[in-house]
């Protein structure tokens, strides 16, 4: 197992070529971060690159992570890897205006989550990580072989003979 990445980065440690930064986040960091039909199976490995641009920082790298759960269909236990690319242009706190495409936005009509903001002389990566591991986890999870639906098979219609067979019982159902 990596050591774990440092997630909160001096601005004066990121030389003019970039700084490289990886490591193995233990699944005890994970917990706040999934989703309650998750668990992990790995730690999450992080590898992120900074480079500086003028004042602002530009963060990418890629997350990797193991997990298991229940399928949402099925109820049957599987496990699959997630991959996650991340990119994410940080602004110092005090600009007050953005430069999108030669288009001058103020702060305070993008709001507070809007871009990423780092203040004094550090850089917090944590909020930004968790975030994209939030994001990149489906809420409802499926097996491998859970099956969908039949192409051109509606769920429900008013036609007896399109009726999908999960829910033919419903058709006689008599409501009061």
């Amino acid at each position: 197992m990596n050591k774990p990445p440092q997630l909160i980065i001096p601005l004066d440690e990121i030389p003019t070529p970039g700084l490289q930064i990886g490591g193995d986040l233990p699944a005890e960091w994970l917990q706040d971060s999934l989703l309650e039909p998750y668990t992990a199976t790995s730690p999450m490995v992080v590898e992120i690159e900074l480079k500086r641009i003028g004042a602002n920082i530009l963060v990418q790298g890629t997350l990797e992570l193991g997990v298991s759960f229940k399928c949402s269909r099925t109820g049957k236990p599987d496990k699959k890897a997630l991959h996650i690319d991340m990119s994410e242009l940080f602004q110092p706190m005090n600009s007050h205006t953005m430069n999108f495409r030669d288009a001058e936005v103020s702060s305070e009509e993008l709001g507070t989550d809007e871009p990423f903001m780092y203040e004094g002389n550090r850089i917090d990566l944590e909020p930004f990580v968790r975030e994209n591991l939030v994001l990149a986890q489906d809420p409802f999870p499926t097996h491998s072989d859970a099956s969908e639906p039949k192409e051109g098979s509606p769920a429900w219609s008013s036609r007896g003979d399109e009726i999908d067979p999960r829910w033919a019982k419903l058709k006689d159902l008599e409501l009061s």
